[in-house]
């Protein structure tokens, strides 16, 4: 699932920024961790972005489809600001926010599924009797 590896790319960063490990260092590990598709590409990316004296929230709004468009705004004014570690913990919070509103949804649609079908099988056996 989508929303899960977005979970597991922002807890990585959000931990390794705030543990105070350096921006381009927390990078490398996370692009080493994903090795292919989208994370790593904006990983890569971003890399690249700052070598080239590009900030990371540069990076970021080029991959605003990937990081979204929340993600990407708060790391471009809290980079600015100094604070990009506090930056991180907003974002965690915005996508385990979105991870718990989809599990109770899913959670619902499963329940409602499920009483659909007790409703089936009650009509069932009432006709059969």
């Amino acid at each position: 699932m989508e929303i899960i590896e977005d979970l597991m790319f922002w807890t990585d960063f959000s931990c390794m920024i705030g543990a105070g490990v350096p921006l381009e260092k927390s990078l490398q590990i996370l692009s080493d961790l994903t090795q292919e598709g989208e994370w790593h590409e904006f990983c890569q990316h971003s890399l690249e972005q700052l070598k080239q004296g590009n900030t990371f929230g540069s990076a970021c709004l080029e991959y605003v489809d990937l990081v979204g468009p929340v993600a990407a705004t708060i790391v471009e004014h809290t980079e600015k600001e100094g604070r990009l570690a506090e930056g991180m913990d907003r974002i965690l919070i915005h996508v385990e926010a979105h991870v718990q509103a989809m599990s109770e949804e899913m959670l619902e649609e499963f329940f409602d599924d499920m009483e659909e079908d007790n409703d089936e099988y009650d009509d069932e056996s009432v006709t059969d009797n």
